[in-house]
């Protein structure tokens, strides 16, 4: 499928300047990041996502706890159905003797990534990626995309509940791949390097012209760009991408060993520049590592690519449309339900209003009536208190005589 732009989104995450760790500066992480980004807002041969769908949080020179609140904040903002996150930077895990995550181990090891603020001596100022994907797991119910480009990452295939393309083997080994349709939520993960050996990723400044971006984002977007070798489908998913992916990190390490000769060539010994993938949160037996999302581009398919497009263009015209006529009635819907809850509020208050008027109309005789009474007994009282007078008086006379 092709996703609608609209409703996707794009979080990139990482740095290539350390304000504490200078020695790990490395530009080729930047140059990746500017290329990712580049791709997922091409209209061409990317996903062609507006600005406002992408979160570049690279090189932000805050603490690692305001990560949480900005990626939430993106995603709160939006209305999203599908989110990829890239991260490339520097990564190690907790517990680097342990290469092999064993089964009675109370936990898996787990993958920090280096920000620009931290120190690989204190864990708690580097970004952990499980914690990352708890927060977007909350605020978040769509289908994730995880694209990791860091040493270590291919632990995080171990935090599981996970499914693997086949077993243990490699993605890359696997002779054909069943697709599904899309789950309507779900993870899914693509790592520079393997759980079977989670080591280090080629990331060097002083390859820069021959590789500008990491070893594992170069073929990445190799393969982004210009389509898989195989299949020929007009769309990829991220297990097509990792077997493809997996197929092209020999020949690059070769062409590139040719060009740096003695100093310091590429040595893969143990395997562990081979990607892997693996999804989580599985609903109705539907990885999401094996859903077609992204464009096979290439030179035999572009016809087929730009139909689609097309087809995708109206629909996302159609949807918008629809939208815009749901949240219109929505709105109307809306301000009647407020003008009905406003008069009945008045025909309330109206209706207090004349029993109040009621009350005083009734209490305006009583009132009268009692005064008129209270003045009568103050007249026959007043006319006793003289009666009693007068007779005084005359006696007083009489008695004078």
């Amino acid at each position: 499928m092709f996703l609608n732009p609209e409703t996707t989104g794009l979080i990139v995450l990482g740095a290539s300047e350390y304000e504490r760790e200078q020695s790990h500066t490395r530009q080729v992480y930047l140059e990746a990041k500017e290329s990712i980004i580049e791709y997922f807002q091409n209209t061409a041969y990317g996903l062609g996502l507006d600005s406002k769908s992408v979160a570049d949080l690279f090189n932000l020179n805050e603490p690692v706890q305001s990560i949480a609140g900005k990626v939430t904040a993106f995603i709160g903002g939006t209305r999203l159905e599908d989110l990829f996150i890239y991260i490339c930077t520097h990564g190690f895990h907790d517990d680097n003797e342990r290469v092999l995550y064993e089964e009675g181990s109370p936990e898996p090891p787990h993958l920090y990534l280096l920000l620009s603020q931290s120190r690989t001596t204190n864990v708690r100022s580097c970004l952990d990626f499980e914690a990352l994907v708890t927060v977007i797991r909350r605020s978040f119910t769509g289908r994730a995309y995880y694209i990791l480009d860091c040493c270590c990452s291919g632990v995080v295939h171990e935090a599981g509940p996970y499914q693997r393309p086949d077993g243990d083997e490699p993605p890359r080994q696997i002779a054909g791949v069943k697709t599904f349709p899309p789950p309507e939520t779900g993870e899914a993960f693509l790592t520079a390097n393997n759980r079977l050996n989670p080591g280090e990723v080629v990331a060097r400044d002083d390859l820069a012209e021959i590789l500008s971006t990491p070893l594992f984002t170069h073929a990445l977007l190799a393969v982004l760009r210009n389509g898989a070798r195989d299949p020929a489908s007009p769309f990829l998913s991220i297990e097509q991408l990792c077997r493809d992916i997996g197929g092209r990190l020999p020949e690059a390490i070769e062409k590139v060993n040719q060009h740096v000769n003695n100093n310091e060539p590429i040595n893969d010994e143990f395997s562990s520049m081979r990607p892997d993938c693996s999804s989580r949160m599985i609903a109705n037996d539907a990885p999401l590592s094996r859903v077609e999302v992204f464009p096979n581009n290439g030179d035999d398919r572009n016809a087929q690519v730009q139909a689609f497009r097309r087809m995708l263009a109206i629909v996302a015209t159609y949807r918008a449309r629809v939208r815009d006529a749901a949240r219109e009635r929505e709105e109307s819907d809306r301000e009647g339900t407020e003008r009905v809850e406003s008069l009945t509020a008045e025909n309330t208050a109206l209706k207090t209003r004349v029993k109040k008027l009621r009350r005083l109309v009734w209490m305006v005789p009583v009132a009268v009536l009692t005064l008129l009474g209270i003045l009568a007994a103050l007249g026959v009282l007043l006319a006793i208190v003289m009666g009693w007078s007068v007779g005084f008086n005359i006696g007083a006379v009489r008695g004078y005589y």
